[in-house]
Protein backbone atom coordinates (compact mmCIF):
# COMPACT_ATOMS: atom_id res chain seq x y z
CA UNK A 1 0.00 0.00 0.00
CA UNK A 2 1.53 3.54 -0.49
CA UNK A 3 2.50 5.42 2.19
CA UNK A 4 0.22 7.87 4.23
CA UNK A 5 1.39 11.31 3.85
CA UNK A 6 0.75 14.06 6.49
CA UNK A 7 -1.56 16.84 5.58
CA UNK A 8 0.77 19.83 4.82
CA UNK A 9 1.31 21.55 7.94
CA UNK A 10 -0.73 24.06 8.24
CA UNK A 11 0.56 27.41 7.32
CA UNK A 12 -2.44 30.16 8.63
CA UNK A 13 -1.35 29.86 12.20
CA UNK A 14 1.93 31.33 11.76
CA UNK A 15 2.47 33.38 8.91
CA UNK A 16 -1.09 34.83 8.12
CA UNK A 17 -2.17 35.94 11.40
CA UNK A 18 0.66 37.65 13.01
CA UNK A 19 3.00 38.04 10.44
CA UNK A 20 4.08 41.73 10.07
CA UNK A 21 3.95 42.79 6.23
CA UNK A 22 6.85 45.18 5.87
CA UNK A 23 9.46 42.58 6.72
CA UNK A 24 8.60 40.95 3.49
CA UNK A 25 8.83 43.90 1.23
CA UNK A 26 11.78 45.20 -0.27
CA UNK A 27 12.34 48.53 0.65
CA UNK A 28 10.95 51.50 -1.38
CA UNK A 29 8.43 49.33 -2.69
CA UNK A 30 4.24 50.45 -1.62
CA UNK A 31 2.38 48.68 1.24
CA UNK A 32 0.94 45.27 0.53
CA UNK A 33 -2.25 44.12 1.73
CA UNK A 34 -2.87 42.74 4.96
CA UNK A 35 -3.88 39.14 3.79
CA UNK A 36 -6.70 38.62 6.32
CA UNK A 37 -8.63 40.96 4.66
CA UNK A 38 -8.32 39.26 1.12
CA UNK A 39 -9.13 35.86 0.18
CA UNK A 40 -5.25 34.69 -0.44
CA UNK A 41 -5.38 33.19 2.88
CA UNK A 42 -5.46 29.03 3.84
CA UNK A 43 -9.14 29.32 5.05
CA UNK A 44 -10.53 30.17 1.42
CA UNK A 45 -11.17 27.27 -1.30
CA UNK A 46 -7.56 26.89 -2.84
CA UNK A 47 -9.35 28.16 -6.73
CA UNK A 48 -10.39 31.46 -5.06
CA UNK A 49 -7.54 31.72 -3.38
CA UNK A 50 -4.57 31.14 -6.53
CA UNK A 51 -6.85 33.38 -8.21
CA UNK A 52 -6.51 36.64 -5.18
CA UNK A 53 -2.90 35.70 -4.48
CA UNK A 54 -2.34 36.22 -8.15
CA UNK A 55 -3.84 39.72 -7.96
CA UNK A 56 -1.85 40.75 -5.37
CA UNK A 57 1.35 39.06 -6.49
CA UNK A 58 1.03 41.39 -10.09
CA UNK A 59 0.66 44.58 -7.59
CA UNK A 60 3.34 43.61 -5.07
CA UNK A 61 5.78 40.74 -6.89
CA UNK A 62 8.18 41.26 -3.83
CA UNK A 63 5.42 40.10 -1.81
CA UNK A 64 6.78 36.61 -0.06
CA UNK A 65 3.56 36.01 2.09
CA UNK A 66 1.23 36.21 -1.11
CA UNK A 67 3.45 33.63 -3.15
CA UNK A 68 3.55 31.57 0.26
CA UNK A 69 0.39 31.07 -0.08
CA UNK A 70 -0.30 30.68 -3.35
CA UNK A 71 2.61 27.86 -3.19
CA UNK A 72 -0.14 26.33 -0.61
CA UNK A 73 -3.02 26.36 -2.32
CA UNK A 74 -1.10 24.88 -5.07
CA UNK A 75 -0.39 21.73 -3.02
CA UNK A 76 -3.72 21.73 -2.27
CA UNK A 77 -4.29 21.12 -5.53
CA UNK A 78 -1.79 18.53 -6.22
CA UNK A 79 0.37 20.82 -8.53
CA UNK A 80 3.77 20.37 -7.03
CA UNK A 81 5.73 22.10 -10.16
CA UNK A 82 3.86 25.48 -9.33
CA UNK A 83 3.92 25.13 -5.38
CA UNK A 84 7.57 24.39 -5.80
CA UNK A 85 7.77 27.47 -7.70
CA UNK A 86 6.20 29.84 -5.46
CA UNK A 87 7.47 28.52 -2.63
CA UNK A 88 10.95 28.56 -3.82
CA UNK A 89 10.07 32.81 -4.44
CA UNK A 90 8.62 33.34 -1.54
CA UNK A 91 12.23 31.63 0.24
CA UNK A 92 13.85 34.14 -1.85
CA UNK A 93 12.23 36.76 -0.45
CA UNK A 94 12.13 36.04 3.04
CA UNK A 95 14.57 33.15 3.53
CA UNK A 96 13.66 32.40 7.24
CA UNK A 97 10.46 31.66 5.75
CA UNK A 98 9.93 28.24 8.20
CA UNK A 99 6.47 27.43 6.62
CA UNK A 100 7.78 28.01 3.28
CA UNK A 101 10.07 25.16 3.87
CA UNK A 102 7.71 22.60 5.03
CA UNK A 103 5.06 23.06 2.03
CA UNK A 104 8.03 23.22 -0.59
CA UNK A 105 9.16 19.90 1.13
CA UNK A 106 5.50 18.49 1.27
CA UNK A 107 5.49 19.78 -2.46
CA UNK A 108 8.88 17.70 -3.05
CA UNK A 109 7.61 14.79 -1.21
CA UNK A 110 4.95 14.58 -3.57
CA UNK A 111 6.97 14.24 -6.64
CA UNK A 112 9.18 11.85 -4.97
CA UNK A 113 12.24 13.98 -4.50
CA UNK A 114 12.70 12.80 -1.21
CA UNK A 115 16.35 13.96 -0.55
CA UNK A 116 14.94 17.32 -1.58
CA UNK A 117 12.08 17.09 1.11
CA UNK A 118 14.48 15.94 3.68
CA UNK A 119 16.70 18.98 3.13
CA UNK A 120 13.59 21.05 3.34
CA UNK A 121 12.04 19.61 6.32
CA UNK A 122 15.53 20.22 8.07
CA UNK A 123 15.04 23.65 6.89
CA UNK A 124 12.23 24.20 8.51
CA UNK A 125 13.00 22.10 11.63
CA UNK A 126 16.10 24.51 12.11
CA UNK A 127 13.64 27.65 12.24
CA UNK A 128 10.91 25.53 14.01
CA UNK A 129 12.76 22.77 16.15
CA UNK A 130 9.93 21.69 18.57
CA UNK A 131 7.20 21.31 15.26
CA UNK A 132 5.75 17.80 15.87
CA UNK A 133 4.25 17.55 12.44
CA UNK A 134 7.98 18.42 10.31
CA UNK A 135 9.62 15.54 12.35
CA UNK A 136 6.91 13.25 11.31
CA UNK A 137 7.01 14.36 7.86
CA UNK A 138 10.56 14.20 6.97
CA UNK A 139 10.40 10.72 8.76
CA UNK A 140 7.95 9.83 6.07
CA UNK A 141 10.18 11.11 3.59
CA UNK A 142 13.46 9.32 5.13
CA UNK A 143 11.59 6.15 5.37
CA UNK A 144 10.06 6.53 2.17
CA UNK A 145 14.51 6.57 1.20
CA UNK A 146 14.69 3.46 3.22
CA UNK A 147 16.70 5.36 6.19
CA UNK A 148 15.03 3.58 8.60
CA UNK A 149 17.45 4.96 11.86
CA UNK A 150 16.91 8.51 11.09
CA UNK A 151 13.25 8.16 10.17
CA UNK A 152 13.06 6.36 13.59
CA UNK A 153 14.82 9.23 15.41
CA UNK A 154 12.55 11.72 13.68
CA UNK A 155 9.29 9.72 14.82
CA UNK A 156 10.85 9.46 18.50
CA UNK A 157 11.52 12.72 18.39
CA UNK A 158 8.14 13.92 17.17
CA UNK A 159 6.06 11.73 19.99
CA UNK A 160 8.48 13.68 22.64
CA UNK A 161 7.84 16.97 21.47
CA UNK A 162 3.42 15.51 21.50
CA UNK A 163 3.13 12.18 22.97
CA UNK A 164 -0.61 12.84 22.06
CA UNK A 165 0.22 12.76 18.08
CA UNK A 166 -1.02 9.61 16.54
CA UNK A 167 -0.27 10.00 13.43
CA UNK A 168 3.53 9.90 14.27
CA UNK A 169 2.86 6.20 16.42
CA UNK A 170 1.31 5.12 13.26
CA UNK A 171 3.81 5.90 11.14
CA UNK A 172 6.55 4.34 13.45
CA UNK A 173 4.43 1.29 13.26
CA UNK A 174 5.01 1.26 9.54
CA UNK A 175 8.25 1.88 10.03
CA UNK A 176 8.76 -1.28 12.50
CA UNK A 177 7.00 -3.36 10.09
CA UNK A 178 8.80 -2.41 7.14
CA UNK A 179 11.85 -3.28 8.87
CA UNK A 180 10.73 -6.26 9.39
CA UNK A 181 12.54 -7.07 13.07
CA UNK A 182 10.20 -5.27 15.17
CA UNK A 183 6.64 -6.46 14.51
CA UNK A 184 6.02 -6.58 18.39
CA UNK A 185 7.13 -2.53 18.48
CA UNK A 186 4.58 -2.23 15.36
CA UNK A 187 1.78 -3.70 16.80
CA UNK A 188 2.03 -1.51 20.35
CA UNK A 189 2.58 1.74 18.15
CA UNK A 190 -0.64 1.16 15.55
CA UNK A 191 -2.38 0.28 19.62
CA UNK A 192 -1.52 3.45 20.94
CA UNK A 193 -2.33 5.59 17.56
CA UNK A 194 -5.76 4.24 17.70
CA UNK A 195 -6.60 5.12 21.35
CA UNK A 196 -5.46 8.62 20.60
CA UNK A 197 -8.14 8.69 17.49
Amino acid sequence: PAPKVAEPPPPADLENRDTRIASSRPPGSSAAPDLAKTSCRTDRSHVIVITACSEIIEQHPGFADAYFVRGWAYNQRRDFVRAITDLGRAIELKVRYGRAYAQRAYAHHGQRAYDRAVEDYTSAIEIFPNDAPLYNNRGLSLMMKRDFAPALADYDKAIEINPRYSLAFYNRARLHNADGEKRDRALEDLARSIDLN
